[in-house]
This record gives structure tokens, sequence and C-alpha cells, in this order.
């Protein structure tokens, strides 16, 4: 067929993770059921650096013409929001840029006569280094390939799309999912309609196995041998190490497709079947030998009766039917006449013989009935025999009783009845192996998916999700049997294997640290417990005895600063200018000059005698003091050496009590004793909440972040960790290492993505993923 295919090539070399981007789109606007279309953007290398790159893949499925203009405008619109933020946070400028196409969406409804919303489908993505962001409307696929693995980003996120929905317009984009990429992985972003002619084995290997130039060109050779005048839309991005180049395989084959066929779900299709085959399975037998094993068991022993009464006792075939059909008719209780005649006596005895046989069997039916392993069928034969019950004494006065011939019969009888239960229970056994052994496999197939999952959410940042999977496939490990050594060693592969990724979840990273200066061997008897960065250089206090030291970052060397115009003990410390304020018990401010070594005071005056600071902060030219005491933080500016009077910032009810550090980027963050953030903005209290993190963070010593930091630290110096959550409250990484049980104080240059911690009197570095 006459088809138009647009393809673009788009190498980039990033210093995080350089990326390959390769698209395809076979759509002739004549012809095709559908209007498909792939943008990859071309930012300036600012824009990228700070932005990122956008791509979008769209479909509208219907071939009317206006679907061109439509698309475009939604491109242009998220291109012009997206690229002209004043927001450089990513996530940010991308939510607020959604915001205003949702907007357009809604404003172009109106514009067109066909229904074109409810049948677009549309993956907008961000790609900056080593992250992505997506946003979606309608019905798309978000493939990522890691390894021998294949998995949809949405389906593993709890996001089956909006395909059977009406679509809002004002919410046509109503989230975004975001995640990190690692070297090696994959990315396809496609249309519904590429699946019914690919599987997803088949998508996985001819990206994974080819560059993406020839992974285009054989899924073009597929494509577009269709003449159902389909169109298609696919997006490629794979992750590679600087140094790779992944190259055709010489000899590549062709990857061939059914047309019609919906494959790549196959394994989950037969693992639906295989949970009902085994339920109905359950019902027929189950390893307690049901009914259905007695019942079958007393019909082969009445036809066997029935073939010893023809052929053994010389019974007419229709007196045995007569007798079948008039049994519970016949009279009790007869008296036995001794003069009968030999064949009546025969046939007296073959009749208790048979009802003797009957009760024997019955009870063993019972007994094997009540056994649900054969490990505990010689103890219940044994304990039968030892203590027989008064029937069972009964039947033994009985047999004595009976003629030779008869106790033979009964005998036989006896042995192919043992014959036939121990067939029976063989044969129940081998099948309750066999169930118990697909039982096994299912839940390790079971534990294997939802790990797969869990790795997926986590990637995208469903962390929820993630420990909700993990803990359903650790409790089906728990119920894993462990007694044979290929058992155990399974076991153990997959507790580590959830283990991994539950430590994933919590985001632990220990970290060795740098030593720079060991303060004790420059100021004997030191006891320091702050500690500031200024510029190049890191100030240390200690504050009952008034000794500062100043080390140099780059050489490690260490000087005291001369501190003798200060007399009262220090209470809180802080930077200002390249210089440092010091305000002592008593509320007086000192500032020290680091260059020139001079101690100013400060005016300044409590705005009532009643007031207990816990905390100071500075932003611009403002200082900030948190007043525990009152549940209030006073902001005062300063002009010269003065500050001016204290007025309170706080304007709702919001307690502070408990508050122990505060710091401010613009909006100020509390942090309660007990481990709780608070935000507040212009005064009032945000709906705002960091993530729940494990081990949970029940105290905190103090909090940091500055203008131009997407990220918030924590120190924890009961469980030895500095926590580091975005500005969003989510969990990005838990710094750990032993040496911080001593942790005092740390301060952060961003720029370098350095933290600075005292720990002892040992100053040392490490360095922010």
């Amino acid at each position: 067929m006459d088809e138009k295919i647009y393809q673009e090539r788009a190498i980039i070399q990033m210093t995080a993770l350089p990326y390959s981007l390769n698209k395809l789109v076979i759509c002739d606007p004549g012809k095709s059921r559908s209007f498909c279309h792939v943008f990859i953007s071309h930012p300036t290398p600012v824009e990228e650096k700070n932005l990122g790159r956008l791509l979008l893949l769209a479909e509208i499925t219907s071939p009317d013409k206006v679907n061109i203009d439509i698309v475009n405008t939604i491109l242009e619109e998220l291109k012009e929001k997206y690229y002209h933020t004043d927001d450089l946070h990513i996530e940010t400028a991308f939510e607020k840029a959604l915001e205003q196409v949702n907007q357009k969406i809604s404003d172009m409804v109106g514009d067109y006569e066909t229904n074109w919303l409810d049948k677009l489908n549309l993956a907008a993505v961000i790609i900056s280094n080593d992250q992505i962001y997506l946003s979606y409307v309608g019905h798309v696929y978000p493939l990522l390939i890691r390894g021998s693995r294949i998995i949809n980003i949405l389906e593993s996120a709890g996001q089956p799309g909006q395909a059977n929905e009406k679509i809002n317009p004002l919410k046509a984009f109503s989230q975004i999912i975001s995640g990190n990429l690692q070297s090696g992985d994959g990315l396809v972003f496609c249309t519904p309609a590429l699946l019914d002619y690919l599987s997803l084995e088949k998508i996985k290997r001819t990206v994974s196995e080819n560059s993406l130039d020839r992974a285009i060109m054989l899924l073009e050779n597929v494509l577009t041998e269709n003449i159902l005048n389909t169109a298609f839309a696919a997006l490629l991005i794979k992750f590679e190490s600087a140094t790779s180049q992944v190259n055709a395989p010489a000899g590549q084959p062709m990857v061939n497709a059914r047309p019609g066929g919906n494959l790549g779900y196959g394994s989950q299709t037969s693992m639906d079947s295989l949970l009902e085959q085994k339920t109905a399975t359950n019902g027929v037998l189950n390893p307690s030998l049901s009914q259905f094993i007695i019942g079958r068991a007393k019909g082969i022993f009445a036809k066997f009766w029935e073939f010893l009464k023809i052929h053994l006792f010389r019974q007419s075939p229709r007196r045995l039917r007569l007798e079948k059909e008039l049994r519970h008719y016949q009279p009790v209780g007869v008296n036995e006449d001794r003069g009968l005649p030999l064949a009546q006596n025969l046939r007296q005895v073959t009749r208790q013989t048979g009802n003797l046989s009957k009760k024997l069997f019955t009870q063993a039916a019972d007994l094997i009935k009540k056994i649900s392993g054969h490990r505990e069928l010689g103890e219940k034969i044994i304990n039968t025999i030892k203590k027989p019950s008064g029937s069972a004494s009964s039947l033994i006065v009985k047999f004595k009783q009976l003629p030779r011939l008869s106790k033979a019969l009964l005998l036989v009888t006896m042995v192919i009845v043992f014959a036939l239960s121990q067939s029976i229970y063989a044969t129940a056994s081998r099948r309750q192996n066999q169930d118990s052994k697909s039982d096994y496999s299912q839940q390790i197939s079971l534990i294997n998916e939802n790990t797969d999952k869990a790795e997926a959410a986590i990637i995208i940042g469903n962390e929820d999700r993630a420990r909700e999977l993990l803990t359903e496939a650790q409790d089906l490990l728990d119920t894993l049997p462990k007694k044979s050594k290929d058992e155990k060693e399974t076991f153990q592969s997959l507790s580590q294997e959830i283990t991994q990724q539950q430590e994933k979840t919590k985001h632990i990273t220990p970290v060795q640290t740098t030593q720079l200066a060991d303060l004790g061997l420059s100021s004997p008897g030191l006891n320091a417990t702050n500690l500031i960065l200024i510029g190049d250089e890191i100030i240390t206090v200690d504050p009952t005895k008034k000794v500062s030291l100043k080390t140099t970052i780059a050489s490690g060397k260490t000087a005291p600063l001369e501190l003798s115009g200060l007399n009262a003990t220090f209470q809180y410390i802080l930077s200002y200018n390249n210089n440092i304020i010091f305000m002592d018990a008593g509320s007086q401010m000192n500032e020290l000059n680091i260059d020139s070594g001079k101690i100013s005071t400060l005016q300044f005056s409590l705005p009532t005698p009643e007031t207990n600071f816990a905390a100071l902060a500075n932003y611009e030219n403002r200082t900030y003091f948190l007043d525990i005491k009152n549940s209030q933080i006073y902001r005062a500016s300063r002009s010269g050496s003065a500050y001016s009077a204290l007025a309170k910032w706080v304007k709702d009810d919001t307690q502070l009590n408990d508050a122990s550090s505060i710091t401010i980027d613009g909006n100020i963050y509390i942090l309660i004793k007990d481990g709780r953030i608070i935000k507040m903005t212009q005064g009032l209290r945000q709906d705002w909440s960091a993530d729940l993190i494990d081990p949970a963070l029940t105290r905190g010593d103090k909090i940091w972040t500055t203008t131009g930091a997407d990220s918030i630290l924590v120190q924890d110096r009961q469980n030895k960790r500095l926590i580091e959550f975005n500005k969003n409250g989510r969990l990005v990484n838990q710094y750990t290492s032993e040496n911080f049980s001593e942790i005092k104080d740390f301060d952060v240059d961003y720029a370098k993505k350095t933290v600075y911690v005292l720990v002892g009197n040992i100053v040392s570095s490490f360095s922010l993923l």
C-alpha cells in the first residue's frame, strides 16, 4: 500500500546517561483508519540542561482531516508552555505546562464537530539525564525493557489507562509518572495497534538485540505488510554506556508477526486457566481421599461381588436385578431354619459372607477416608487391632462361624479389596504430588511476577505499590516448603531478591566519608558542636569553651579564630554574608568578621521577655527566630549593625512548641522533635508531608535546604543517617554510616553535591547521589 514513513534519528551524549532515540510513524492520511504522529524536540543546550528533552506520541482513532490540526495545536501549546516556564524544577514545570494544555484542550472541544477527545491516545514524555517523566491521555503503551524482561509501566503503576472512560477536558492530563533509568534500559512508547501485530517478546528482542536503526527497519518490514490500512506509531529510546555502541548481529533474522494476533499475553491467560483447572481438579480429588475415591471403590467392589454371585454361586442375573430393585423392601430379622435344603443353606451362607464382606469394606473405606497421609495409616491399623471395637469383635466371631468355603471366599474378597484400595490410594497420592508440584510452581511464578512488578513500580516512583507487591511476595514465600535441598535453595534465592527490592524502597545508601581535619589535634579538649560552611572554609565552634576553628577545605589546615571579645556562653550560631553571628544565653547578638577577626555587637531587642528561641535561620536580608515558648516564628530585617523590631510571621494556629530546627528557601520547613516536617508559606501551614520511611523518622536533630536546591536534608543521629527528601516530600536517599552515631552538625555545598559533617571532632565529607 502507498504509505508515508517518517523516521528521525537523534543521538544524545550526556554526562549522566547517554541515550539514543528513533521514531517510526506509518500513516497514510488518505487511507489509514486513524492518524498517528511522533514528535522529538530539539531544545537549545541551555533548555536541554535545565528542562530536558520533550517527546510526544499521539494517535486519534478516526480518519478525520482535522486530526492533524488538533495534534499540532496540542503539541505547540505544550512546547510553548514548557520551554518558556520560569520554573526550572522539571516536574513542577511539566505539571504547570500540562495544566495549561488541559485548558487549551477544553477550549478546543467546541471548535470541531468530531468527538475527537474520546478517540485521543497521547503520551507526553520528558527525558533529562537518567530521569523520565510521563503523562498520558487515553490508551498508550509505555514499555520498559530491562535485561530479559519487558514491563508495561502503566500496568505496574496500577494505571490501566483511560481507554474506556469519558475524558474530562480539564483533566485530560491528570497525573505524572516519573522514575530513574539505568544503563542498558530500553523504552518503547507505542499505539495499541502495534501490539495486534507484534508480541511483547518480539518487541523486546527486536529492540534489545539490534541497533535502533535496524530495529526500526525490522518493525517497518512487518508493519508495512498489513493490508487493513492500520496506522502505527512508535518511539524507541535506548540507554547505553558512554562507550557502548550497539551493532546489529550479522545475519539477524527478520522479525515475523502474524497479523491480527493478540500475542504477548499468553502467559497470563495460561496462568488463569491453570488456576481454574486446579480448582476443578480439587473438586474431584483432594489430598484427603474424598468421597469420590470411596464411591469409586464401592462401585468396583459391587461389580466384583456381582461377578462372584453369577459365576461362582450360579445365581440368576435376573434375580440379582430383582434383588437390587427390591433391596430397600426386603424384610429384616427373618429367623433362619437349620433344616433348609443344601442349596438354600449355601445361598444363606453366601448372603452372610457378602454382608460380612460389605461391613469389612465399609469399615476399611471409613478408615481410609479419615486418613490424610500414609504415614499415619500403620498407626491407625495397629491401634484398631489392639483395641477392637464391639462391632469388630462381633465380626471376628461371625467370621469363625463361617464354613471353610465362605472363609476362603471372604479372604479372597478382602485381598482383592485391599489391592484395589492400594491402587486407588497410590493413584490419589500421585495426583496429590502432581497437584503439590503444580501449586509450588505457581507460587514461585507469582512471587517472581510480584517482584518484577515491584521493580517496575520502583523505577517509576510508585513505591507504595512496590511495598504492597513485595509484601504479597513475602507472604507467598513464607508458605513455600523448605524440606529438600532444592526447596531450601529456591527459598533462599527468592528471599534475597525480595530483600534487595525492599532495600530499594527504603533508599538506604551506605556512604564512605573522606576525613578533612581532626579538630582535636589543633585544640586538645575541644568539644565542637556547630559546623558552618562559608565559601571554601568550614567554621566549627565549641560554644561552651567559646572556641572557633577555621578549616580550609582544599588543604585541610585548621587555624583558630579569636573570640576573646565574647564573654557569655554561645547559644546559637549562624552565618550571615560570610560572617558568623553568635547569640548568647542572654539573647545578646554579636558578629564576627572572619577575614578581619573583628567582633561587633548587633542591636537587637526581644519582642517579649517570655521567649525561648530553639533555632535561627537567615534568608536574604532577614533573620527568622523560632520561639517554641510562644509557638511563633519572628522575623527581623537587618540594616547595618541593627535589627528591626521582631514581627510575628506565623498567621495561623500551627503548633510549634516541639519544633527543633528550621530552614528556609522562600518557604519555611520546620522540623518537629518527633520527626514530622511542617511546610509553611507566608505564615500559613501548607498541605504537605514527607514520605513515611523505614526505619521511621521518630526524632530529627536538624533540617537543611536552600534556594535553588531540589532537596531537603534531615539529620537523624539516633539512626545514624542523613535523610534526603525532594521538595515534594518524596524520599530520595537515606545516607548511612556507622560513624553517624556521633554526628553533631552538617552543612551542604549543593552546587558541588557535597555534604560536610562534624562527627565528634572530625570534619568529613561525602557526595550526594
